[in-house]
């Protein structure tokens, strides 16, 4: 447990000990906020954060999935830092604000020294560039004419005075704290460059809850449609009588004295008819729609799972556009992966997919009959498929465990049966089992699940 600043203390650290003379060989600005610099040497990544929560900077080792898309932002960056060699760091004025010092050879063949400024302040976060003399080169943002202190370029740089009175430490759980951060990063980047299959599931849900009101309301009121019948017959046997309606199981049916009592059983017959043809059709359609918001249900529940990565929410958007419910704005013939993964080590191997499409090639098209599937009961989850030859106690657990941890979930009851007792539904992505044996299991130790789902590589 550390507080903001002693974390930033350790972060300038563990830089200085890994990326001095080291040199930024690319750069990608995501959402505006995440600056990420890749260091040649080290083969690390340098991510500085601009959050208005906690800016921070860290080392990471692998970049976020996204779609790429250059900014003015990152260009002016990259005529400073692109190519440039950091040649110390140190943290000022024992205060959240970092100094880089870095050099680079421009076009000119001009060598420029330079410090880059990262202000990490909560609220109002800024990265500055300016020359040896501290004459602003660049920033982040800039300030009015008016500010108490100026950002402004050709302006010099001034340190932000504090006040050490007002400084509160405050211990907060810093490793937590960026870890969550950088995976919630992955799930902005997600719903961003997916908002439009995001909007799609979720207008989906609503329309077809509405249409499945409808309809059921619709069917309930149809239901008297045998009381036409009923009064038909009754006229048929009644001809010699004079009435004005009928009642017919507490339903009451006027006559149209407009029409003799004949013409009105006639029409009575044909509405018998027509509604009893409308009653089975919107039964279908009930069923057919119901179908489909199950299935809707099920993709909002695998769109919302944070264990999907960013090329397992790309393939359920190819399929979505590949099957008309999402146009294909770039044009380009989609392809969607259906590979699962595999997990091989320690004389185990274990496949599980994470998506209902992956769920579905891997259950139905590379598991054999006898190998074991695993599945969190009544939960729209992954398969988990143990292959026969590992099949034993141990690995039965294990791969429960893995079934449990891609559902977000510690502990819970699982099925447990072969292959061969699994079968298709009507609706994608759903599965019924005709026997099955249930386990209740629980996570203790989520770093080694962790640790398998990291290690497992899709399916060749």
């Amino acid at each position: 447990m550390l507080d903001k600043l002693d974390f930033l203390k350790l972060q300038v650290s563990n830089i200085n000990e890994t990326s001095i003379d080291d040199k930024i060989y690319k750069l990608v600005l995501i959402n505006k906020n995440e600056l990420y610099l890749f260091m040649l040497k080290t083969k690390k990544i340098i991510h500085i954060s601009f959050n208005f929560v906690f800016p921070y900077i860290n080392i990471i080792n692998k970049l976020p999935d996204f779609k790429k898309d250059e900014n003015n932002n990152l260009q002016l960056l990259k005529k400073y830092l692109l190519k440039a060699t950091i040649q110390n760091i140190e943290l000022l004025n024992n205060d959240k604000i970092i100094r880089i010092q870095a050099k680079k050879v421009m076009e000119d063949y001009e060598v420029l020294d330079f410090y880059i400024y990262l202000e990490l302040f909560s609220n109002h976060p800024n990265l500055i560039i300016t020359s040896l003399d501290n004459k602003i080169l660049f920033a982040r943002h800039y300030t009015s004419l008016n500010a108490v202190r100026i950002i402004n370029k050709n302006m010099d740089y001034e340190l932000p005075q504090i006040n050490s009175n007002q400084v509160i430490k405050k211990v907060f759980d810093s490793e937590n704290f960026i870890k969550n951060f950088e995976c919630q990063i992955q799930l902005d980047i997600i719903k961003n460059d997916f908002k439009d299959m995001f909007k799609l599931v979720k207008n989906k849900i609503k329309q077809l809850n509405k249409k499945i009101n409808i309809l059921n309301q619709t069917i309930l009121t149809d239901q008297k449609y045998e009381a036409y019948k009923k009064a038909a017959d009754y006229i048929y046997t009644n001809l010699d009588e004079n009435f004005d309606e009928i009642l017919i199981d507490g339903i009451k049916i006027n006559i149209n004295k407009q029409y003799s009592l004949i013409e009105n059983a006639n029409i009575f017959y044909k509405k018998y008819k027509k509604m009893k043809t409308g009653i089975q059709m919107n039964k279908e359609f009930l069923t057919s729609a119901q179908n489909e918001l199950e299935y809707f249900e099920y993709l909002n529940e695998q769109i919302t799972n944070k264990m999907l990565s960013y090329n397992d929410i790309l393939e359920i958007n190819q399929e979505l556009i590949k099957n008309n419910y999402l146009k294909n704005k770039d044009n380009k013939k989609i392809q969607p992966s259906y590979l699962p993964y595999k997990y091989s080590d320690n004389g185990i191997v274990i496949y599980f997919g994470k998506n209902y499409l992956q769920n579905n090639y891997l259950t139905f098209e590379i598991a054999n009959k006898n190998d074991l599937f695993i599945h969190v009961k009544d939960y729209h989850g992954s398969h988990v498929i143990l292959p026969k030859v590992y099949i034993n106690n141990e690995n039965i657990e294990k791969c429960c465990k893995i079934a449990l941890f891609l559902s977000n979930l510690t502990q819970g009851e699982l099925n447990v049966t072969e292959v061969k007792n699994v079968k298709k539904t009507n609706i994608k992505g759903l599965v019924n089992l005709l026997s099955y044996k249930s386990y209740y299991v629980k996570i203790n130790d989520t770093n080694e699940i962790q640790k398998i789902i990291s290690n497992s590589k899709k399916v060749k």
